[in-house]
């Protein structure tokens, strides 16, 4: 588990079992009437409530400390909020992750170079259903673009627990006879069938089996790497963009050549 979801964890453990003991002592010696006792949990809910905040402030300012030493560190810029990003983000409608939900927003936001492709390293966030049944989710992205066409089609994510019953209602999808742990690790579907099952070969699968949780979207120019609702901490961006540049890498195939075999 995440270390600041950890601490946050704790420490609302520690007020909730605080304030408990403290509620059945004065209880049990006679000392809190009903009134007292209702405006004690109100003022206990509100002071969760402004706990949370604090605690999430105070996260977020660490984090941009962070990854501001990371982004100076790389040569990269950093730009904690861009509405000229977000915008064009939501313009390209060409990954599926920038589709889910509702209150979509790229921010903490890193940009550089990183060999002949551009980089964008940068946290998401989304929100599914509403009221009280919501649920906003939080990740980090790696985005590299690249000049001209040089990658095929598709997206890879982690099985889920209905996949099966969807593909008897139509969900299309590949199976790689000669991987059966991918294949069962992971759903890969793309336009091009042929072009996708070359793009698999057995070095390409098994770098992909080392990793948990793991997604990726390309379209002809560009790769998105990300794992479904982790951020990544400061310290370990490095290894996730040197893990995404490795996957660009493998993936991309010669002008002259579209079997893949460099």
């Amino acid at each position: 588990m995440d270390t600041n979801k950890t601490v946050k964890i704790l420490i609302n453990v520690f007020l909730v079992i605080g304030a408990g003991v403290l509620i059945f002592f004065l209880i049990s010696s006679n000392l809190l009437s009903e009134d007292m006792i209702t405006w004690g949990i109100l003022i206990l809910i509100v002071v969760f409530m402004l706990v949370g905040f604090i605690y999430s402030a105070w996260a977020g300012k660490r984090r941009k400390e962070g990854l501001t030493q990371i982004a100076s560190e790389m040569g990269y810029t950093f730009l904690p909020e861009d509405k000229e990003f977000n915008g064009q983000l939501q313009a390209a409608g060409q990954f599926e992750i920038f589709s889910k939900g509702h209150s979509r927003k790229a921010y903490n936001i890193l940009r550089g170079q990183r060999r002949d492709a551009q980089v964008a390293v940068f946290d998401y966030k989304y929100t599914t259903g509403g009221g009280r049944s919501s649920q906003t989710h939080h990740l980090t992205l790696a985005l590299l673009t690249l000049s001209q066409a040089e990658l095929v089609q598709f997206s890879l994510r982690p099985r889920r627990m209905f996949d099966k019953l969807a593909s008897r209602f139509g969900q299309k999808e590949m199976n790689f006879a000669s991987a059966i742990e991918f294949s069962k690790k992971y759903l890969v579907q793309g336009n091009d069938e042929e072009a996708v099952r070359r793009l698999f070969n057995p070095s390409v699968m098994a770098l992909f089996e080392q990793q948990n949780n793991l997604s990726c979207e390309a379209t002809a120019t560009q790769l998105l790497v990300y794992r479904s609702d982790k951020t990544v901490k400061p310290e370990e961006l490095r290894t996730f963009l040197d893990n995404a540049a490795q996957f660009l890498e493998l993936m991309r195939r010669p002008a002259y050549d579209y079997s893949f075999t460099r």
